[in-house]
């Protein structure tokens, strides 16, 4: 065989493998696409992914279906997906806590790895948190959950959602800006942890007004404060940390994204990328994301990954100084 022919045969055979790619991509989706999400059924984040999903698969030829796993601070949800062929039809949607936060918290003992294991499609939404308490309960400030630690360290309980979760490095860092010691109390579900603070066996909890909206529209659980630097322009009435007698420069926020397997063809990875996008700028989307208290985000691939990085360099230098580890 002369090397003329050699040539051809493997141009060929590139041109054919490129066309395959091609033609791959564009009949994605064959079969039913799953993403999988690390909350639970009644989270605002697994509710908006719900929304996502229902729209995606109105332009779709396939359903996609959203799966709630929650438990063990997101991993059961991320190492199903990390197990998963890298074609496209196995999706994760992750938040902050689960990229940049469980990284820092628990090192290598971390069954996954955000950058290796996933590439990023597009990121969905960003909020701050708030402040939670019972409308009944002792506390109804910021400033009297600071003061009541300060007077009995330990005997202010917070409700952690899970372990390396926002709220938790809020409690976190409550207590470093503050020089105080309470007790975490660990839930699985943001439900059963707002019934049980209502009850009054937790005085206190950070969470997105998406998660605690039933309670809060109940007047059961009250917003006192968000944490950030400025208020909230959803909710311009709720007071910022500092001004509701809480330390300054207190910020907890969150932002949600959607992933694939690292290996998944650049293609699918496109139009995933390009199909989500369009679909978060429908009015009806926007509208549902924003009434459960998130803006939404537009950042996509790369974007994502620089956020990601820059987080991470962050939350690496504070948590070891503050000195969270897992429960």
């Amino acid at each position: 065989m002369t090397r003329a022919t050699l040539s051809r045969l493997a141009l060929s055979t590139l041109v054919c493998w490129l066309w395959s790619e091609a033609a791959f991509a564009q009949s994605y989706p064959t079969r039913p696409v799953t993403i999988t999400s690390p909350f639970a059924n009644s989270s605002a984040a697994t509710l908006v992914t719900r929304v996502l999903a229902d729209k995606l698969s109105s332009i779709w030829p396939q359903r996609v279906v959203v799966e709630a796993r929650p438990g063990a601070s997101g991993t059961l949800a991320i190492r199903s997906v990390k197990n998963a062929e890298p074609d496209g039809y196995n999706l994760v949607a992750m938040g902050d806590s689960h990229v940049v936060i469980n990284p820092a918290i628990y090192g290598n003992k971390l069954p996954y790895d955000p950058e290796a294991d996933f590439v990023p499609v597009a990121m969905i939404y960003s909020a701050p948190f708030f402040f939670a308490v019972s409308s009944n309960g002792p506390y109804q400030s910021v400033g009297a959950v600071v003061n009541a630690a300060k007077a009995n360290p330990g005997n202010v309980r917070f409700g952690n959602p899970f372990v390396g979760s926002p709220p938790h490095l809020g409690a976190a860092l409550l207590e470093h800006k503050t020089g105080t010691k309470m007790t975490v109390v660990p839930f699985t579900e943001w439900n059963q942890l707002l019934l049980t603070m209502v009850q009054g066996d937790v005085d206190w909890t950070i969470t997105s007004y998406g998660s605690a909206r039933s309670f809060v529209d109940g007047k059961s659980v009250k917003l006192i404060a968000v944490a950030a630097n400025e208020r909230f322009a959803g909710m311009p009435d709720i007071p910022t940390v500092a001004e509701n007698g809480g330390p300054t420069d207190f910020e907890v926020k969150t932002w949600y994204a959607l992933y694939a397997r690292r290996g998944t063809p650049p293609d699918i990875l496109q139009k995933l990328s390009a199909d989500v996008a369009a679909q978060l700028k429908q009015p009806e989307v926007i509208k549902a994301i924003r009434d459960l208290g998130f803006e939404v985000a537009t950042e996509a691939n790369e974007s994502v990954l620089n956020i990601m990085r820059a987080v991470a360099k962050n939350y690496g230098e504070i948590l070891p100084k503050m000195g969270l580890r897992p429960e």
